[in-house]
């Protein structure tokens, strides 16, 4: 397909392989590199989700709404972060108007498929809690909530770049899926380990929730738990960007990342 990536970024002899650390590192130092913009797209995306939580406060579809509405800023804002982070790799100008539109297209791409695999996974994901609960007793729900989320990492390690595909190459739905499937063939264990490291983040912002829990109301604990989600989601959203990046380099050019 001919040298569509060019990797200015970082040189050749310093990078020999995709790895946990080549991609940590570079995730690190694209954050660096544009803090304001991937922090501002990462509090854009926690803002908007919490006016939705205080508008539908009240009512009964809450959850859903809810579990909508940060699916599709998540996607958006991905989408937003992997176009920057492609341009900026590129050395090439990235525009925020054009990063917004094809975001926003992918957001509604991906909308129906989501709920089609809500649909289908939470039966599953009830089914197996249910068996659980006979099963071992007081400790179904945090084994049935370990294996949901072992579950969903070794999806996310086959198809957790479907969004920057549908970004960036402009791809429907099952394109992205088929693209991402390709891009990771080969380093699914390398990916398995940065989404357990994102795990690790989530588990830690879980544990301070809780200790903030003893002293503050729903409203005021909500608050806090979108601030302390901001750099988290922010540098997950770096990193599923550069990891596409390097793959497809790898995949295309028969280069080392």
């Amino acid at each position: 397909m001919g040298r569509i990536f060019m990797v200015p970024y970082l040189p050749n002899d310093t990078v020999s392989r995709f790895s946990i650390g080549t991609v940590l590192s570079r995730s690190l130092s694209m954050l660096c590199k544009h803090p304001f913009v991937f922090l501002g797209f990462s509090f854009l995306a926690q803002a908007l989700a919490f006016v939705i939580i205080v508008l539908m406060r009240d009512s009964q579809a809450k959850d859903l709404v809810t579990g909508l509405t940060d699916f599709v800023f998540s996607v958006i804002i991905q989408g937003m972060s992997a176009y920057v982070v492609v341009r900026s790799l590129q050395e090439t100008k990235a525009s925020l108007i054009e990063a917004l539109l094809r975001s926003i297209r992918c957001g509604i791409l991906m909308l129906i498929p989501f709920v089609l695999c809500i649909a289908i996974l939470l039966p599953v994901a009830v089914l197996l809690a249910v068996l659980l609960s006979f099963a071992l007793d007081n400790y179904a729900p945090q084994i049935g909530a370990f294996l949901i989320i072992l579950l969903l990492t070794i999806i996310l390690c086959k198809w957790g770049l479907i969004i920057p595909a549908c970004a960036i190459e402009r791809l429907g739905p099952i394109k992205s899926l088929k693209r991402s499937s390709e891009l990771t063939k080969g380093h699914r264990s390398t990916i398995f380990g940065l989404y357990f490291i994102t795990i690790i983040a989530g588990v830690l912002i879980t544990f301070i929730k809780r200790i903030f829990a003893l002293a503050l109301n729903d409203f005021s604990l909500t608050v806090v738990q979108r601030l302390l989600s901001i750099p988290v989601t922010a540098f997950i959203y770096v990193m599923f960007s550069v990891i596409y990046y390097c793959l497809r380099e790898l995949k295309e050019d028969k280069e080392t990342c």
